[in-house]
């Protein structure tokens, strides 16, 4: 995901802040195929933990921000809590890749990584999405990252995968926005699953409102219900039932389902495939 930043228009990585210390996990494959690419040794990327593999693809300054200093973090901050303003609009990429999930009060951790971001700058989440019940708090859906980095923040999602994994590899899907769509898209998966966020910061906007789900939002204002859904709300219970399990149920998994992305690797990035 990381190396997909390079796909995004004046991308700056100059002063780069991630949220714990990051651990490298690319695999050797891909560790000989980047340090070729990129033009550096191979043992520069392949330490415990990322910071090589960060300033191999261009990050000048990285700082480290957790909870304590037990993995050398340069920055100590409960996010459960909000940022001092002496961080505030601080930094040009803000990498959450595995934390949020950890963190109790995750709506303040979302506002921290809006808050830490400067204006033109970007975010890039990872986190857990299908089948990780009990690695943290919480597993996310891609609503609320849509919802947490929309314009009315002052933020546009550049791209939203949901990443799922296999036996050898990974196949990725691009996600759109249920708000634009006009529905759910709920999704079924059978592996674990990931959701891969990189959003830009257009401007600082303050705001106090809450965010919602869109299709209540819909409903809400009072947009009209299909004629096929007017039928289906009038039938008894155990008919809709029945229509949810079988005929619903298939409908859904059709409608929903998904056409994985390809990429191709070109001049030391990952390039999506149109």
């Amino acid at each position: 995901m990381l190396l997909l930043l390079k796909n995004v228009p004046n991308i700056d990585l100059r002063n780069v802040l991630t949220l714990g210390h990051q651990r490298s996990y690319i695999s050797v494959g891909l560790q000989k195929r980047i340090a070729k690419e990129l033009g550096v040794v191979k043992e520069s990327i392949t330490q415990e933990y990322s910071d090589g593999f960060l300033k191999a693809i261009g990050v000048e300054n990285l700082q480290i921000l957790d909870i304590s200093s037990y993995e050398n973090a340069t920055i100590i901050h409960d996010l459960n809590t909000p940022i001092p303003n002496s961080l505030r609009n601080q930094f040009s990429l803000v990498i959450d890749i595995g934390t949020s999930e950890h963190v109790y009060n995750v709506t303040q951790s979302l506002e921290n990584l809006r808050d830490l971001c400067k204006a033109q700058g970007h975010v890039l989440v990872v986190s857990p999405a299908n089948n990780w019940l009990g690695h943290g708090f919480y597993q996310f859906s891609p609503e609320l990252f849509y919802r947490a980095f929309d314009r009315e923040f002052g933020f546009e999602i550049q791209s939203l995968y949901l990443i799922k994994k296999r036996y050898f590899g990974e196949s990725w899907y691009a996600l759109n926005d249920p708000k634009n769509v006009g529905r759910r898209g709920t999704i079924f998966t059978n592996k674990r699953c990931y959701i891969a966020v990189i959003a830009t910061k257009s401007d600082s906007v303050s705001r106090t409102v809450t965010p919602q789900q869109s299709d209540y939002v819909s409903t809400w204002e009072g947009q009209e219900i299909s004629k096929l859904g007017r039928v289906y709300l009038r039938m008894p219970g155990l008919v809709r039932t029945i229509l949810d399990r079988t005929a619903i149920a298939i409908q859904m998994r059709i409608r929903n389902r998904l056409t994985p992305v390809r990429f191709q690797w070109r001049q030391g990035k990952f390039t999506p495939i149109q």
